[in-house]
């Protein structure tokens, strides 16, 4: 068995820095890697340039002129954001192009004149006037970006999808590249919804009146609806809803707990084994702890308070010798986002327990 090569990972700044992340990533567990690429994304975030997002409404009206020109390629993705290759022939080009992007180009150019807005994913909420927006290089987009990163840097290592082979039940998402004349690429995606296939051998059809087995390998349903478009360095989301089911990601709890998080680790004293220390980077990758880390109050509890309640429920959570709460991975985050939520209880017989749903009971009179 060949032994995998040593591969350091590290971060080098404007300044010419070079901050080390980890001597060998291939000997790192699942969830450190997902940490080193935690402080990676923010290393990267704080030392890139601002966003500048595209003009989407500039993109529309200049894609309106050659859409008909734009070739295409499909690939629909699964759970673990593995894509696959359908092909498609020159007979669908036309049905592909009126699904996914006639009436994007002409929602938006439509748009323009009647007063449709762009605006920030996590700063407002969808409706029927915005678009939301957001950088494909943020922590909240980063599934997305994934799948547009493997389709264009790792083409070479997708496969076409066979329903005998692959799971469909597992697939997530469909996503159309269109590459214009000159070779610029923008990418559309659409959810695809496995509860709507039929399978061959499986389901039946009626046709002309007789009832007969339905012989195809899959049969899939097309949403019309526009949902998300990726242009260059930009998202462009226009079903919220549907953008969170087809990445399983929540932007809005993701920026929150970003947002705790920086809080924390200004009113907490933590010891992290980490180059950037900071309790949202070791959130990342655990829905559960970022789901915590989003709803805690950073200022409810004071870091001698927490210490205290760790003892008194008898809880495993340690301290150095300067007196700062050692983190070393998610389980102790979310112990540590436990307290400071309030989330440890005595029963009536004086048992400890974690209360996993807390309801106030109503005063008595």
């Amino acid at each position: 068995m060949t032994e995998k090569p040593k591969v350091s990972l590290s971060v080098t700044s404007p300044d010419g820095k070079v901050q080390k992340i980890a001597d060998d990533i291939n000997n790192l567990s699942p969830e450190a890697r997902k940490i080193a690429t935690g402080i990676v994304d923010t290393l990267a975030a704080a030392h890139g340039a601002a966003f500048e997002p595209v003009d989407v409404f500039q993109w529309a009206n200049n894609t309106d002129a050659f859409k008909n020109e734009l070739e295409l390629e499909l690939f629909v993705f699964n759970k673990n954001l593995t894509p696959y290759s359908l092909q498609i022939g020159p007979e669908l080009k036309h049905k592909m192009l009126a699904l996914f992007v006639y009436d994007i180009i002409n929602t938006v150019a439509m748009g323009g004149g009647t007063g449709l807005q762009v605006r920030n994913y996590v700063e407002a909420a969808a409706d029927d006037l915005a678009i939301l927006e957001i950088s494909s290089e943020k922590q909240e987009s980063r599934r997305a970006s994934t799948v547009l990163w493997l389709i264009e840097k790792e083409r070479h290592d997708i496969i076409e999808f066979n329903e005998a082979e692959h799971d469909y039940k597992r697939l997530k998402g469909m996503v159309l590249r269109c590459t214009a004349p000159g070779g610029k690429v923008f990418h559309v995606f659409k959810q695809f919804k496995a509860t709507a296939a039929v399978q061959g051998g499986k389901d039946f059809v009626l046709q002309k009146d007789k009832l007969q087995q339905f012989t195809q390998d899959l049969a899939f349903k097309i949403d019309a609806s526009n949902q998300v478009l990726a242009v260059d360095n930009t998202l462009f989301i226009f079903s919220q809803s549907k953008y969170e089911a087809l990445f399983d990601t929540k932007p809005h709890t993701i920026a929150r707990a970003n947002e705790n998080g920086r809080q924390i680790d200004k009113l907490f004293k933590l010891s992290m084994p980490l180059v950037v220390p900071e309790i949202a980077i070791m959130a990342q990758g655990d829905k559960a702890a970022t789901k915590k880390l989003s709803e805690v109050n950073p200022h409810l509890m004071s870091q001698e308070e927490v210490i205290n309640a760790a003892d008194e429920f008898a809880i495993e959570l340690m301290t150095d010798d300067t007196g700062a709460i050692i983190l070393m991975d998610t389980n102790d985050v979310k112990v540590f986002l436990d307290i400071l939520l309030d989330n440890f209880v005595h029963g009536s017989t004086g048992i400890p327990y974690v209360a996993k749903t807390k309801k106030e009971l109503e005063p008595q009179e």
